[in-house]
């Protein structure tokens, strides 16, 4: 028959350390048919951690541990002792998780003893509990940016959640976390914080990222789409003048893209034009029967329906010739003379110039009623002696 010693009830003249030593006291009573060197081993240091316990808290002990009948007899059970009636516990069934943590404990365990045997052990010791503070502040600026991250935060928004993560990651450092998943869950983000520190700091470094907006369209219901078509110093572009190398305007031209896509800036949809209305373009119609939007320039068929479609106003009637190439188009081995220069004046007895014809060269296209010659070259012959 074993006799219980009262545990003080708290109040207010009680100070954590008296109802530490009286919860302790208790439990030692309860432990009281164990030989004395089994009861230091199970409660040395119980009052201290019972004191520090109760100093968090002003919940009594007696409400947060259980009675102290209880506390003796899971001590007993952690022990593998049998309890007071003499009969051995039951083996626990413990499952693969609980297995998993034992051997996860044990083991940081024997490395923390490895540590603490070294001599330089209290002094990083020391200087790790005065760098916490400085811990919890990038624990939870890292703890922000990835949150922000997630969120798509920036600018101010991703300021204030980083702000207010490191004041949690704070907070949680400064607290004591009695219960075990608690603590489970503060090493976890050390962790986490750990692993995505790297990345932040990459971030950091590389600075903001780049956004690439394209233009966009808006459809009859309101809704914004990828632009399609060509864009120049974003403008649409609705019509394509294509030149040769003299600088002869060219009709009928089919043009492709990089990828052998055929290069459109309009499909006659009203979509295509700032105006809203109706496009005058109109497709040529290839030997196949198919509509060809890429054979530039498109017409326009202005007027009434069913009238002839004709090609819009040229740009430039002309443009000036591109050296290195020759009049059907090829590259020339020398550059070509250009179209500004001053003949020489021919010496006495030398062959007078032929005159020009005006006769536009075959493959001129005409344009609004003029006629694009080609540059003509005249050349001098050398005097006789």
């Amino acid at each position: 028959m074993s006799t219980t010693l009262p545990v003080p009830a708290p109040g207010p003249s009680l100070d954590p350390a008296a109802e530490a030593r009286g919860y302790a006291a208790a439990v030692r009573a309860e432990l009281a048919d164990l030989p004395a060197e089994v009861v230091e081993e199970l409660t040395g240091g119980l009052e201290a951690d019972l004191a520090e316990l109760a100093a968090e808290s002003s919940t009594p002990l007696l409400d947060r541990l259980g009675s102290p009948r209880a506390y003796a007899a899971e001590l007993r059970s952690s022990a593998g002792l049998a309890d007071r009636s003499g009969a051995a516990p039951a083996p626990e069934r413990r499952g693969l998780w609980e297995r998993t943590a034992d051997a996860v404990r044990e083991d940081r365990e024997r490395l923390l003893g490895a540590l603490r045997a070294r001599p330089w052990w209290p002094g990083a010791v020391e200087r790790g509990v005065q760098l916490r503070p400085a811990w919890w502040v990038l624990r939870g600026a890292v703890g922000g940016w990835l949150l922000a991250s997630v969120l798509d935060g920036r600018g101010v928004l991703g300021l204030l959640v980083v702000v207010a993560a490191v004041a949690a990651s704070v907070e949680a450092g400064r607290r004591t976390w009695t219960e075990e998943w608690q603590r489970n869950l503060l090493v976890a983000g050390n962790v986490l914080a750990v692993v995505v520190l790297p990345f932040a700091l990459a971030a950091v470094v590389a600075g903001p990222r780049e956004v690439y907006v394209y233009p966009s369209s808006t459809t009859p219901d309101g809704s914004l789409e990828m632009s399609q078509g060509v864009w120049s110093d974003g403008q649409v572009v609705t019509n394509i003048y294509p030149y040769d190398a003299q600088g002869r305007p060219l009709t009928g031209v089919q043009l492709l893209d990089d990828y052998g896509r055929p290069l459109v800036t309009s499909t006659g949809d009203k979509a295509d034009w700032s105006g809203g209305g109706a496009s005058p373009l109109v497709p040529t119609v290839s030997t196949d029967g198919a509509l060809r939007w890429n054979a530039y320039p498109l017409r326009a068929q202005a007027g009434a329906a069913g009238a002839a479609p004709t090609t819009p106003p040229l740009p430039e009637p002309t443009l000036p010739p591109l050296v290195g190439y020759t009049a059907d188009g090829g590259s020339a081995a020398a550059p070509v003379p250009s179209a500004t220069a001053t003949a020489t004046a021919p010496a006495s007895g030398a062959p007078a110039p032929l005159p020009a014809t005006g006769t536009a060269p075959a493959g001129t296209a005409p344009a609004d009623g003029e006629t694009a010659v080609e540059p003509v070259v005249v050349a001098t012959a050398a005097p006789t002696s």
